[in-house]
C-alpha cells in the first residue's frame, strides 16, 4: 500500500487513534495498535467507531463534520502517561483502558 494512504511521516503511519486518515473519509485501519493488554476487544470498539462514522456521514452530517475535525487534529497521546520505548514495535502502542474509554465515548457521540 502506498504510504500516502496511511499518512506516513517519520517512518510511521499517522492516523487518528491509529484508525482514521486525517483527510480521507473512506479509508480505515482496524487493528493497527500494540496494546499493553488484550487487543481483540479494542479492535471490536475500533470497528464499531468506523461503522458509526460511516453511518453519521449519511444520517447525521453535523456529527460527521465534528468527527472530521477531530480526525484532522493532531493525534492525541494514547499512552495515558506511560513512557514506552521509542522503537518501531511501540510506534502504535496504546494504554488499553484509557484507549478503550476514548473509543467508547466517541461511539456514543456518533450514535
Amino acid at each position: 500500500m502506498d504510504k500516502k494512504y496511511l499518512n506516513w511521516n517519520n517512518n510511521r503511519p499517522h492516523l487518528y487513534l491509529n484508525i482514521f486518515h486525517p483527510e480521507y473519509d473512506n479509508l480505515f485501519v482496524a487493528g493497527l495498535i500494540q496494546p499493553d493488554s488484550g487487543q481483540w476487544g479494542l479492535v471490536d470498539y475500533q470497528t464499531q467507531l468506523i461503522a458509526k462514522f460511516i453511518c453519521a456521514q449519511e444520517q447525521n452530517p453535523d456529527k460527521a463534520n465534528k468527527f472530521r475535525r477531530l480526525k484532522a487534529a493532531p493525534q492525541p497521546n494514547l499512552s495515558h502517561g506511560i513512557k514506552y520505548l521509542d522503537s518501531t514495535r511501540h510506534y502504535v502502542e496504546v494504554e488499553h483502558f484509557s484507549y478503550r474509554e476514548r473509543l467508547k465515548k466517541l461511539i456514543e457521540k456518533l450514535s
